[in-house]
């Protein structure tokens, strides 16, 4: 009894963390895609004579100094928040898996080349290297997208180039190869379809530090120019009235961390199980 609960326990738990996740992430697509229908409020309306007012029904988070909508301006960072991780992520992902495969599958002083520059960049880390790359860019969102997608490609890189190697031993790689297919179709074809699984896995784990990453950025002056709705500004520009009013870095603050935990357990439960 015992070596089957054993046996079947880790799997509920990778099934517990895949929900959770799927849950907090479909909350963070769902505000970002339909709150700013929702929240009818403008998120850059200046109101001084009603700052700091505590919230009410109307405004269950109430407003911040200047007296603008709070929800409503988490709703919107939302937004902004999956933009800049897509993006970056995306970005990252693109560069990282394609230079890691065919570096995998070249093997030989091409793959010991790129994996040296991998592993310098992974020496470093990677919440310095987006912070060097937004500040040669400049304050901004793109300067965020292209910050997030320098800071996840070496783990792409790396986890792709582990997984070129394994599987080009495979027959039906040996096989293609022996045909003579072309390169490309083998890497796209047989290596990058049966590599998909993990490394969607990582797509998932690599977003949740990618909100991080973006929001602390933001934290520093790197992110889009107020009054532009972001969690990281918001927790800036909240800290001036953290005793006085709290929930003006409460609310961020926890949008944040549950959007990142969310991906985090999706992720990780995705690939505990090993993959989708």
């Amino acid at each position: 009894m015992s070596t089957i609960t054993a046996g079947i326990s880790p799997q509920r738990k990778s099934h517990k963390r895949i929900a959770v996740g799927a849950f907090l992430t479909g909350l963070l697509v769902f505000a970002a895609v339909f709150g700013p229908v929702l929240v009818s409020e403008d998120p850059l309306a200046i109101e001084l004579e009603r700052s700091l007012e505590p919230p009410s029904l109307a405004h269950p988070l109430g407003r911040d100094a200047l007296g603008r909508d709070l929800l409503a301006r988490i709703v919107h960072g939302a937004r902004l928040a999956c933009a800049v991780a897509f993006g970056g992520v995306a970005l990252g992902a693109s560069f990282g898996i394609w230079l890691g495969i065919w570096a995998g599958y070249a093997g030989g002083i091409v793959e010991r080349a790129v994996m040296r520059a991998i592993d310098v960049l992974m020496a470093f880390p990677g919440f310095l290297l987006a912070l060097l790359a937004a500040s040669l860019l400049g304050p901004g969102v793109p300067s965020l997208v292209f910050a997030v997608g320098f800071f996840s490609f070496p783990a792409f890189a790396r986890v792709a180039r582990s997984l070129a190697a394994s599987l080009k031993g495979e027959l039906y790689v040996k096989a293609a190869t022996a045909l003579g297919a072309p390169r490309r179709r083998i890497l796209l074809r047989h290596i990058l379809r049966n590599a998909a699984p993990p490394l969607i896995a990582l797509v998932s784990l690599r977003m949740g530090g990618a909100i991080a990453t973006a929001s602390g950025l933001s934290f520093l002056g790197l992110g889009p120019a107020p009054p532009t709705p972001e969690w990281g500004a918001m927790l800036d520009s909240g800290r001036a009235y953290l005793w006085l009013s709290p929930r003006l870095v409460l609310a961020p603050g926890l949008a944040l961390v549950l959007s990142a935990l969310g991906f985090y357990l999706l992720g990780d439960g995705l690939g505990r199980r090993g993959g989708p």
